[in-house]
């Protein structure tokens, strides 16, 4: 081989070593910049996961006292409710009481008097006469 391709062949050589040390160099860079942005990436996960496990706990402190809210207002209108649930029932079983005894006493003035009841739909307003259906 000749001296002159040996050199050249020598110095393509070098060119294509150095290539690869600039090739190498520049992937290590760029494999170090993919290592620091997943390390960034994994420090904020960190983050908002403790900021999620923050607003975990302020939620179930939360709903445990709504709980205890709720506990405490319903022992305080239980009672109520109660007590004016019976008082109802009783006006109720009053109010029937007193129109069973009033029937009685109707039908008993019925029978003395010989009286006839008369109810339709017209007698249901306040009109001074009865229409029963006859001739005008």
């Amino acid at each position: 081989m000749d001296t002159h391709m040996r050199k050249t062949a020598d110095q393509s050589g070098l060119l294509a070593t150095d290539s690869s040390i600039i090739m190498t160099q520049s992937v290590k860079a760029s494999i170090r910049t993919i290592e620091d942005l997943i390390a960034m990436a994994g420090s904020e996960l960190q983050g908002l996961k403790d900021e999620l496990d923050e607003v975990s706990l302020d939620q179930r402190q939360e709903d445990k006292d709504l709980q205890s809210q709720w506990a405490q207002t319903k022992m305080m209108i239980e009672p109520v409710v109660i007590s004016n649930e019976e008082t109802l029932v009783r006006k109720v079983d009053n109010q029937k009481n007193e129109n069973q005894n009033l029937l009685k006493q109707l039908i008993e003035l019925r029978k003395q008097h010989n009286i006839c009841l008369l109810y339709t739909s017209d007698a249901a307003d306040d009109s001074l006469r009865v229409d029963l259906g006859g001739r005008r």
